[in-house]
């Protein structure tokens, strides 16, 4: 399994919610190897994010193109 993590720096936090919304969209729309993400509120502990996201693939190049399209 390959991990992708993307997160919502300089993003409020509703700019960050449609963020990995989109991307999450994107990813099941593009990427066959897609299977799933998580996105975990770590506000309480970071003091750059408060948000951070999973994606996960089987396919290193649906990773790679979803890491080209999305990760700022």
């Amino acid at each position: 399994m390959i991990e992708v993590y993307l997160n919502d720096a300089k993003m409020s936090y509703d700019e960050g919610e449609v963020y990995f919304m989109n991307a999450e969209f994107w990813a099941e729309d593009n990427c066959k190897s897609f299977k799933g993400c998580h996105i975990q509120d770590v506000s309480d502990v970071s003091y750059v994010y408060d948000t951070v996201g999973l994606y996960l693939f089987e396919n290193e190049k649906d990773a790679t193109m979803f890491t080209l399209k999305w990760k700022r």
